[in-house]
Formats: structure tokens, sequence, C-alpha cells
């Protein structure tokens, strides 16, 4: 028999690399592959795996809540795959669940993998208990400091002193009390990664700390705007204000 797998990774290089190691294990076969959460729901309804190789952070659906999507399903197998969400880690030890924290070796992703085969060897066709009282305890904690890389120097960037983010090509320009910082990451990504109730996207290219907003501004033809006390003004997407407004209390 073989294991039907599915991965799910929104990073070309790492479904490539998966895709190398899984070739590599006769009793394997790889069934899809998914750029990101949406495409993974929609595959493991259709194929039914029984492994799913997950990554945790991607955008607009994570890992948590494809498989949230899928609680009306008998789960496959599940290896989750993270960059950095050490909360995570801390409850994939408690559960006993695995994990592969990026960058993996090939031995520690292949441990994960016979694990896998030992438990779908013992296990009957339910979902894993462990993996359930995961999703309902698991909430994602906002990253206290961010690690920017240039030059061979590492700039931790505190949180609480970043006033707005600003979409730059492939980048994201940090705009913090100590300067600003240029960052290569995606909107969609640093923006899972200040969750919580302290920041707002305001528009596909800004992301606002709440705190720091002082006005809203709203003009006769429906144009929005954001002050914020750095002296900013940032524009806000008609069809944001009212989910801003909630959230301000207003």
């Amino acid at each position: 028999m073989k294991l039907n797998t599915i991965i799910v990774d929104d990073e070309f290089y790492a479904r490539q690399s998966l895709k190398v190691l899984l070739e590599q294990d006769a009793d394997v076969r790889l069934v899809a592959e998914c750029r990101n959460g949406a495409e993974a729901v929609q595959a493991v309804r259709h194929y039914q795996p029984d492994l799913l190789i997950l990554d945790i952070q991607m955008p607009e659906i994570n890992g948590f809540e494809v498989l949230r999507q899928l609680s009306d399903l008998v789960l496959p197998i599940v290896i989750f795959s993270t960059a950095y969400d050490q909360y995570a880690l801390q409850a994939f030890e408690v559960h006993a669940l695995d994990y592969l924290l990026k960058p993996y070796s090939d031995q520690r992703f292949f441990e994960a993998l016979n694990r896998a085969k030992q438990q779908l060897g013992q296990a009957q066709p339910t979902t894993d208990p462990r993996l359930a009282a995961l999703l309902q305890q698991w909430q994602p904690e906002s990253p206290t400091r961010i690690a920017i890389r240039s030059a061979g120097k590492t700039k931790l960037v505190h949180v609480e002193t970043i006033i707005w983010v600003e979409a730059a090509d492939q980048y994201v320009r940090l705009h913090t009390t100590e300067g600003t910082f240029l960052h290569r990451e995606s909107m969609s990504r640093i923006e899972q990664q200040l969750t919580g109730p302290s920041f707002f996207r305001t528009h596909r290219s800004a992301i606002v700390a709440l705190n720091r907003i002082t006005e809203l501004e709203t003009y006769a033809q429906g144009d929005c705007y954001v002050h914020l006390n750095s002296g900013d003004r940032i524009r806000l997407a008609r069809n944001r204000k009212e989910a801003l407004e909630q959230q301000l209390g207003l």
C-alpha cells in the first residue's frame, strides 16, 4: 500500500525540496502539491490522503485554519512545518504531534515520515484526539520582535515601536519610532505575524498600529484617511472603514 501524500507550502522551493525527499521513499505516492490553504482544503477533500505535510504560516488561510475547515472529515496524519512559531512548537510537544522546524535536515524529515508510517499502521480511521485538542487550544501569539537581516547583520525591531508598515515591491518598509527599516517579507506574512488587536490593515499596501491613530478623515466623495501621531496620513479603503471603527470602539 502506498502512502498517499499531499504537501502544502506557499514557497516554491520548499515544495520542490519536499518532492525530492518524498521521491526517495518507495512507500510514498505524492497525489497533490498545494501552494496555499484554499488549494489544500480542496485537495484533501478530493484525494482523502493518508498523510498531509502542512505549512503553518501561509497567506489568507494558515495551516490551522485549513484543518478547521476540514473538521467534518476524518483528518489524515499531519506533519506540520514551521519557520518560527515557537508557541506552536510547544503545543506540538505537549500533544506529541510531529513538526518540522525550517530549515530541517533530511534525517529529521525521514524521522517524521517514519513516525507517520508507524502511526498509520496502528491508528484506526478516526481523527487523532490530540490533534483535535491542539486545534481547540492553539491561539496565535504576536512576536515581540522582528528580525531584519541585511549585510551580515541582524536588526531586532521591537513590535511595540512599529507605527505603520508599508508595502515596497518584494519587501515591506517598517516605520518605527527608531527609524525606517526595509524587511524582505510579504505584506500577507507580516500581517500574520502582527496578529491580535494591536494592528489593522487599512488597505492592501498598509498596516497601522491602532494606538498610533489620532484621527479619521472622511471626504464627501467617500475617500478616507487615517492620521497617525507620527504625522503620517494613510489611505483607508472604503470597505475597511466600518471594521476599523469597530476595532477602535467607535
